[in-house]
């Protein structure tokens, strides 16, 4: 009988060591890691960005993290759209440091989301699908308000066949200057935000609920749009303020904070700026700025004591990066300064450059008539 107690100690050792080795690897119930909900934006070029853009994608990622919310962002891309080369699969972002993952791309149609949405949910799985399309339907597809409601619904329903659980958000149209140009489109776009709305709490469910982030409200086209339909830093930040607040909604983050920190516009890469003088005339040449759509020369005369820079002509074609000025004075120092512009917003300025035309030999000192390289007028500085 002694010998068949011996027997089990060795099988009770190996059960406590087992239950403690457990219990160690067991994190604590308070500890224990929770698998960041998966986000999918679904959008056309207002959700994509363009190159040199910040994009709302990042607004929103950021703003969530700073607020101690970790979100993984899924999709079939990560890019921009060149749109100086017209081209997908540009990266320069403003700034790159984020889950940049999306299923957004530049010209889409909700009618054409509404036959691929259904594959890319179900490759992704996201737990969260925040759309932001139709103006493209109502544009340049020439679709009525209705048919876009349609397209809608029809992609609402694409997407549960993907993912019956997944959560939407869904994104009203905001207001452009393209829009108010037209103002029977203008009336669709009205009309369609109306229709999302009731979309939206009619198609509503339990398993796979429905909110809407208002971003029609307080985008203003003047101040907020870089071509009067894509958002400039300034229209990200309330893009991104519309879909925070719809995903605290569903205990996702809190709200976005406001007042709203409305961040500097224009492109955020400065151009470097070489200058070469010559008889006569000054020659540049710079690095080009992703997303700029053209440059600004700026000049001051430092000879004539000019304290302030002033602009020297019109705008420089984006397809350029070498200028020469010869309305200069021979012999007189000036400094120069480039700023690129992307649309209506001006960017940062690239350093500040000293240029003296040379004097000729042969000829007096005297001011030129402006003849730049490329055939472009500039102003005399006369």
């Amino acid at each position: 009988m002694r010998r068949r107690r011996w027997i089990w100690v060795p099988i009770l050792a190996a059960l406590v060591i087992s239950v403690v080795g457990y219990a160690h690897a067991r994190p604590a119930t308070g500890s224990q890691q929770v698998a960041a909900p998966s986000v999918m934006v679904v959008g056309d070029s207002i959700s994509q960005g363009s190159a040199g853009d910040w994009t709302w994608r990042y607004r929103f990622a950021t703003q969530l993290a700073a607020d101690g919310t970790q979100v993984s962002m899924v999709g079939p891309r990560n890019y921009l759209y060149d749109h100086i080369h017209r081209e997908q699969g540009d990266t320069h972002y403003a700034d790159a440091h984020f889950d940049r993952d999306h299923d957004a791309t530049w010209g889409r149609r909700l009618e054409d989301e509404a036959t691929t949405i259904r594959g890319e949910v179900r490759t992704a799985q996201p737990d969260y699908l925040l759309l932001l399309m139709g103006i493209n339907d109502m544009m340049s597809g020439h679709r009525s308000a209705a048919q876009t409601e349609q397209s809608l619904r029809s992609s609402i329903a694409e997407a549960r066949a993907g993912r019956p659980t997944v959560k939407f958000v869904l994104g009203t149209l905001p207001p452009n200057t393209r829009n108010a140009e037209v103002p029977a489109i203008a009336a669709r776009r009205v009309e369609y935000n109306e229709r999302l709305r009731v979309v939206a709490k009619e198609l509503t469910t339990g398993r796979s609920p429905i909110r809407v982030a208002d971003v029609a409200t307080g985008i203003d086209p003047r101040t907020d749009l870089w071509d009067g339909l894509h958002p400039n830093a300034r229209g990200e930040v309330k893009i991104a303020a519309a879909f925070v607040d719809a995903m605290a909604g569903y205990g996702v983050g809190h709200r976005y904070p406001r007042p709203l920190v409305l961040p500097a516009i224009g492109p955020t890469q400065p151009p470097r700026l070489s200058v070469v003088s010559a008889v006569g005339v000054v020659r540049f040449s710079w690095t080009v700025t992703p997303g700029a759509t053209g440059y600004r020369l700026w000049v001051r005369d430092l000879t004539a004591g000019e304290t302030s820079f002033r602009p020297l002509g019109n705008l420089i074609g984006v397809k350029q990066n070498t200028w020469v000025v010869t309305a200069l004075a021979d012999g007189a120092e000036y400094e120069f300064k480039l700023q690129p512009v992307k649309g209506t917003a001006a960017g940062v300025a690239s350093n500040v450059v000293v240029g003296t035309p040379l004097p000729a030999p042969d000829r007096p000192q005297t001011y030129a008539s402006a003849q730049p390289h490329y055939g472009v007028p500039l102003a005399s500085l006369a």
